[in-house]
């Protein structure tokens, strides 16, 4: 049975601001749950990338209202830096486990912000995933660092849908 959550609801500070967003709300999605939409209403949401929010569940969707009406704001990169692109994406889809796809990932109508401007980082990576969508999503400010930052950072298999995406990465 799929489930639809209503991401404010699991916020435990904030009020959805750029001054005030909501917080707490990647504790309680942890891994995500298998056949859920995650659905961010309008306004801020930051979590820090510290702590990196790893999906490892098949049909996960994450969907806003919106670029720049629903941003998830990345705050906090740890310093070490990309080499062998190895550092951790602020948000990555994979199931953990060698030649086990994630299929029916969905990201739409999201802005993903980065705060930090100085040390490399990645934003979203996907990890042998099939049959999804990424839709009308933002990077803004995935820069800095020698070497440059990364927005996507694709890892292979197939039937992946990209529509509308703009990136403003190193």
């Amino acid at each position: 049975m799929p489930y639809y959550v209503d991401v404010r609801k699991l916020a435990t500070g904030g009020s959805g601001t750029t001054g005030s967003p909501w917080t707490g709300w990647n504790t309680a999605i942890g891994t995500g749950v298998a056949n859920t939409t995650y659905y961010f209403p309008q306004g801020y949401y930051s979590w820090p990338c510290s702590t990196q929010l790893l999906i490892n569940k098949n049909r996960v969707r994450f969907i806003g209202e919106g670029k720049w009406v629903t941003t998830l704001r990345c705050t906090g990169f740890p310093t070490q830096g990309l080499s062998n692109r190895a550092t951790a994406a602020a948000l990555k889809f994979d199931s953990g486990v060698v030649d086990a796809q994630l299929g029916q990932i969905v990201i739409e109508n999201l802005t993903f912000e980065a705060t930090d401007t100085t040390n490399k980082k990645k934003a979203i990576e996907l990890v042998d995933l099939s049959d999804s969508t990424f839709r009308n999503v933002l990077l803004s400010g995935w820069t800095g660092g020698t070497g440059g930052s990364l927005g996507w950072y694709i890892r292979g298999r197939d039937g992946l849908t990209f529509e509308n995406l703009t990136v403003t990465s190193d």
